[in-house]
């Protein structure tokens, strides 16, 4: 299995976050076939939330730094030749390139700022498992809020930490809530977390010390579950439809796996078809795209869909490039039929209107209990 959380969020308003409040002892891994979905997830919403201490067992970056690929990209579509544009930066082990040399001696200056945004940015894609000191039980589509540990004496100055977090990162009493991207049968937690953008970055924002302190650290505190609009609902005879971009994809892949465990891809005997669309800038910025390939390829009723805006100028992708819901758009009639499909939706609220607006012209009664999104910005 494969995220981190998916997306940072703010906790819902009606959440009552105390302290300590009993656990009920539900085994939700049992096989109990007897039960309907919706006593299944009924029982977890019993569950008390509280703070519980959790031991790292991974802490991964997901996205890679593709400079190579980079670098063999502009050496194909520039005629310029090398030692014109970049040079060996021996102290620090890296090249340099000359992106304003690049954009004078070209006409697509769009394309060169991109392609510096890609070469120069820090880490922007982590998967986070832990495993919980206690049985913690939750349901797909659940969220914690994390803390991270206290790192006294941590040097924040050669990990690209903008200073104005530099200043704070020490006071990590702040809880950020991120989505579960594993399912309730898995043992571990898994999380898939997007670092804030420097430009965005505030005094309380967690990711840029993320990379950081999850080197040092061997537990972190975490809150919940809590339960928000995205759940898993009663298993029907309509097709499955998960749309999301970038770690929006978290809670969706936690009911996807557990759709799958539990059976909840067919009724009455007959396969439910699961189309997952899942946009990104990048293929490496896809959260775990190889494992959603592996469910394409060993069942048949499952048809992965990534779609990525600038692979493209990388590599030889031959994917899909459009915004997710152009490409639920072109999918719908032939393969997708709208007016027999339960739609999921979870990233930017500018992606989920699209697709919302989408759907109903495809054709989908947004009303009628078929159509779940959850948003954030």
């Amino acid at each position: 299995m494969a995220k981190p959380a998916g997306k940072e969020k703010q906790l819902p308003r009606n959440i009552n976050s105390a302290d300590s409040v009993p656990v009920d002892d539900i085994d939700f891994r049992s096989g109990e076939k007897d039960k309907s979905v919706e006593e299944l997830l009924d029982e977890h919403k019993r569950l008390g939330v509280r703070p519980f201490t959790a031991e790292v067992q991974e802490f991964e970056r997901l996205d890679e730094g593709r400079r190579s690929d980079i670098l063999n990209s502009i050496d194909q579509s520039v005629d310029l030749e090398t030692d014109e544009w970049m040079e060996p930066d021996y102290e620090n082990a890296d090249i340099e390139v000359d992106w304003e040399k690049l954009k004078e001696a070209s006409d697509e200056e769009r394309r060169f700022e991109k392609l510096e945004e890609k070469y120069t940015g820090p880490a922007g894609l982590f998967q986070l498992s832990v495993q919980p000191d206690d049985d913690i039980e939750w349901q797909p589509g659940d969220f914690f809020s994390i803390k991270l540990p206290e790192t006294p004496g941590l040097d924040l100055q050669g990990h690209q930490v903008p200073e104005v977090r530099r200043e704070t990162a020490e006071d990590e009493t702040v809880f950020r809530a991120y989505s579960i991207g594993s399912s309730p049968n898995d043992d571990a937690i898994d999380f898939y977390i997007k670092r804030i953008p420097d430009e965005a970055v505030t005094e309380q924002s967690l990711t840029p010390v993320l990379d950081a302190k999850m080197k040092e650290a061997d537990e972190i505190t975490l809150r919940g579950p809590y339960s928000d609009e995205l759940s898993i609902k009663e298993t029907s005879e309509k097709d499955m439809v998960y749309v999301s971009t970038g770690t929006g994809m978290a809670p969706l892949k936690s009911m996807i796996d557990f759709s799958l465990e539990e059976g909840l891809d067919s009724f009455e005997g007959e396969e439910r078809d699961m189309y997952i669309l899942l946009g990104a800038s990048y293929e490496d910025e896809l959260p775990a795209h190889q494992h959603f390939q592996e469910l394409d390829e060993e069942n048949e009723n499952i048809h992965y869909i990534p779609t990525v805006s600038r692979e493209s100028l990388v590599s030889d992708w031959d994917g899909e490039t459009d915004y997710v819901q152009n490409v639920l758009s072109d999918y719908a009639g032939d393969e997708i039929d709208m007016e027999n499909a339960e739609v999921y939706v979870c990233g930017m609220s500018t992606m989920a209107q699209g697709v919302r607006q989408t759907v109903e012209e495809l054709g989908l009664d947004t009303e009628n209990g078929s159509y779940h999104e959850e948003v954030f910005d």
